[in-house]
């Protein structure tokens, strides 16, 4: 007896080789596991210019919302029927950060429109180590956004948010919270890492899963807290008057013991803002000078471990538009909170000299690259739009009406959804385009369709053998 043929498992197996030997050729990922880890280490140190200064205001925003996502919505979102419930910080992930990073910079630098299907508008590969176009830019379409994701990490549970035409983190953080499919993103319990991309006017974020442990006290920011002007209008805070804001999480561990951020050695108190006391979004207002102002956060958890972010030097808040860098490797000494005096000398940097008292203008004067968007003006800013796309204006900057209904791609799939009113920000009109969050369960690069296949193979292999087992007992 012969045993049966069966062509369509055949078949199968040659395309799982040929994807194989496809696989094995693809380019090698940039952003290794060493310098991941190493930038574990150093905790919010950014390195090479990652992340930014507006890239740190967007991991910040992220978790300060996903602390209390119902009481955005209801008073900030105008969802008065809100069901959304506190989920656990993002970690940060280099990886999504160069991935996100890249596409603002396409938008931003080489002509390609916020398409609505998050492509790319070049064919992209790796050379010398970078993902780059490798023919000219054209339009929308040529690269989908997953193969662009792929270049950079092969997480998966991939999803993005990109909006254009704003001009500050804390304004492209404000438009997604007003639609409805970034919005989802944003408070997706299961994304639990983030990739935050700023270039000028252009910002991305990428989520992913992963294994990380969800940070106690990590990613704080200088930022601009929204003002409330009527129902339908509002306005960034004074320039003068900046925030400052970390996030807190140790669930059933209750508040911190400390909660504070030092400003050029003077330590202010932070309260809690949002959320609850073992998870909520730590915060204070002040007035400071013009200038270019070093800060860090300072937390002992309810355990007594102290947590210090940046773990060596300080970041740098800008007042009044002042250029300065994101990150300065001196830390300013103080006498008030614990990291000023039981941090050792090699994480604290060379201090100034004591007849200079601030860093030299070389330290952080320099004007930040394209790259690290534009400090906001206090009083401008950009309607959060409908759900997606453009949010028509007339001539005066005055949004147009719409018929509440919105349309959004999410995975390739057309949604559509009811939309409640957005507010309008006080200020010049401006185009503002948000491309619909997109979602992606699964490695990056459809790694899936590959172990489905071996599953085939290996199963035709076990009916061949027991056909012929058949066969000989015959």
């Amino acid at each position: 007896m012969r045993p049966r043929s069966f062509a369509a498992p055949a078949f199968l197996c040659a395309l799982l080789a040929w994807g194989s030997a496809c696989t094995m050729d693809t380019p090698q990922k940039s952003g290794s596991m060493d310098e991941v880890d190493h930038r574990r280490a150093a905790l919010g140190v950014p390195e090479d210019g990652y992340p930014n200064t507006e890239e740190g205001t967007i991991l910040f925003f992220t978790n300060r919302m996903r602390t209390d996502p119902r009481t955005f919505d209801t008073t900030f979102g105008y969802r008065p029927e809100s069901t959304k419930v506190p989920v656990p910080p993002v970690s940060y992930a280099l990886d999504l950060n160069k991935a996100a990073r890249w596409q603002a910079r396409h938008l931003a630098e080489d002509g390609c429109p916020l398409c609505d299907d998050h492509s790319s508008c070049c064919p992209l590969g790796i050379v010398d180590g970078e993902v780059q176009c490798t023919a000219p830019v054209t339009t929308c379409g040529v690269t989908a956004w997953r193969t662009r994701i792929g270049l950079f990490s092969s997480r998966g549970g991939i999803s993005e948010n990109a909006a254009s035409g704003t001009r500050s983190a804390e304004q492209a953080m404000w438009a997604w919270l007003n639609s409805g499919g970034h919005w989802d993103n944003l408070t997706r319990a299961a994304h639990l890492v983030l990739g935050p991309g700023a270039a000028t006017q252009r910002h991305v974020q990428v989520f992913g899963g992963g294994s990380e442990t969800r940070p106690i006290a990590a990613y704080g920011s200088r930022f601009q807290r929204r003002l409330q002007l009527t129902a339908y209008s509002w306005r960034l805070q004074d320039a003068d008057k900046p925030s400052f804001g970390q996030v807190y999480y140790k669930p059933g561990g209750g508040p911190p013991k400390i909660a504070m951020v030092v400003v050029e050695g003077v330590c202010h108190d932070l309260s809690l803002a949002y959320g609850a006391a073992d998870h909520g979004s730590y915060e204070k207002e002040l007035t400071l000078p013009k200038g270019c102002h070093r800060y860090i956060f300072h937390f002992r958890d309810s355990a007594g471990v102290d947590h210090v972010y940046p773990s060596k030097g300080s970041l740098v808040a800008a007042v009044d538009d002042t250029p300065c860098l994101a990150y300065d490797a001196l830390r300013p000494t103080d006498s008030c909170s614990p990291s000023g005096t039981t941090q050792p000398p090699a994480d604290q940097g060379t201090p100034p000299p004591a007849d200079q008292g601030t860093p030299p203008p070389a330290d952080q004067g320099t004007p930040p690259p394209a790259d690290q968007g534009t400090p906001p003006p206090a009083d401008q800013g950009t309607p959060p739009p409908p759900d997606r796309g453009t949010a028509p204006m007339d001539e005066a900057g005055q949004v147009q009406p719409s018929d509440g209904k919105s349309t959004l791609d999410l995975d390739g799939t057309s949604i559509a959804g009811e939309d409640s009113p957005s507010p309008r920000e006080a200020g010049p009109g401006e185009d503002v385009k948000l491309s619909g969050g997109c979602s992606h369960s699964g490695p990056a690069g459809g790694s899936w369709i590959l172990a489905c296949l071996a599953l085939l193979c290996v199963w035709f292999r076990l009916y061949r053998m027991l056909q012929w087992r058949d066969t000989l007992s015959a």
